[in-house]
């Protein structure tokens, strides 16, 4: 079967003023093109207790609710943002709706994605889910113990640092590598101590089962704290973390927390050798490895406030 001409075909014969969804009967009947005046993709049925809300580049696969043959059941949806990878996204489509790979999209789907992810290669460096777990427990930390101090997170934005409050603004880095004390520091300016007073450095080990902490458990402990979920969700958002997507339920061990004192931590003459790369035009951003191993700092519970 020809999978791929199936759905230029339909494609081509469908109208998106009359409906979003049109059955490709050709397939089966539970097998649909979904088409909008700006993208398009094709859906599937899944199980009921499948909930997903993935993102990849112009990839979007997800699972919402919807009538098919008279019946309420789950769609597992792929779609595309941007018609001009249409015949890109044509060769995953065409697998995606292939009849032999039903019983491991219905089942297991994240199998699926993370394979053609990986197949594809991400042309953006994606922020690790660890790394924005531990920017939202600091946040929740200074939310419960200083939220006179009104903290913001910032760690979206793409910004010098990550958390701001009324007097301090904090760097938070974060590593799944228990033996690792080193920390990168990705601009010049994180070692400004004019920018940046602390930052916090967090381990982690992936859980290999329910227990530890997921960013959804942290985005509920925030909520609880009266952190506006608001302003959660639209970071999450920036980071393709959206509600129900599948790494917003990773689960993660937090083994450690240590605060540093930036002006304390960093000795006056790496920031001045750092600084000194700036005198030649062609320098525009240099990167640094810190081994913090020997610098005093102040282990925080995160998890018991």
């Amino acid at each position: 079967m020809n999978y791929a001409k199936i759905i230029r075909d339909t494609y081509t014969l469908s109208n998106h003023n009359l409906s979003n969804y049109f059955r490709m009967d050709s397939v089966n009947n539970q097998t649909l093109l979904y088409k909008t005046h700006n993208n398009f993709g094709v859906v599937i049925m899944a199980d009921q207790n499948i909930r997903l809300n993935e993102k990849f580049n112009q990839l979007n696969f997800y699972t919402n609710e919807g009538t098919l043959n008279g019946e309420m059941v789950n769609l597992l949806h792929l779609t595309l943002n941007s018609l001009d990878y249409f015949e890109q996204f044509i060769i995953i489509a065409a697998d995606f709706i292939e009849l032999s790979k039903r019983t491991t999209l219905k089942e297991n789907p994240l199998e699926w994605w993370n394979h053609w992810k990986e197949l594809i290669g991400n042309a953006v460096v994606e922020k690790s889910t660890y790394s924005i777990l531990a920017e939202l427990l600091v946040l929740n930390y200074l939310q419960k113990n200083h939220s006179s101090n009104t903290p913001k997170w910032l760690g979206y934005t793409g910004g010098t640092y990550d958390i701001h409050t009324k007097n301090k603004n904090i760097e938070v880095k974060a590593s799944i590598n228990k033996f690792d004390t080193n920390i990168t520091i990705s601009n010049q300016y994180q070692l400004n101590t004019e920018l940046i007073n602390d930052f916090y450095v967090l381990g982690f080990e992936a859980s290999a089962n329910d227990n530890g902490i997921s960013i959804d458990d942290a985005v509920s402990e925030l909520s609880t704290s009266g952190y506006p979920l608001k302003d959660i969700e639209t970071g999450l958002q920036v980071h393709d973390l959206p509600a129900d997507a599948s790494a917003r339920r990773e689960k993660y061990i937090l083994l450690s927390c240590k605060k540093y004192n930036l002006q304390e931590a960093i000795p006056d003459e790496v920031k001045q050798s750092m600084d000194k790369f700036f005198d030649f035009d062609i320098v525009r951003k240099v990167n640094a490895e810190l081994d913090l191993a020997n610098i005093e700092h102040e282990k925080i519970d995160l998890l018991s406030v």
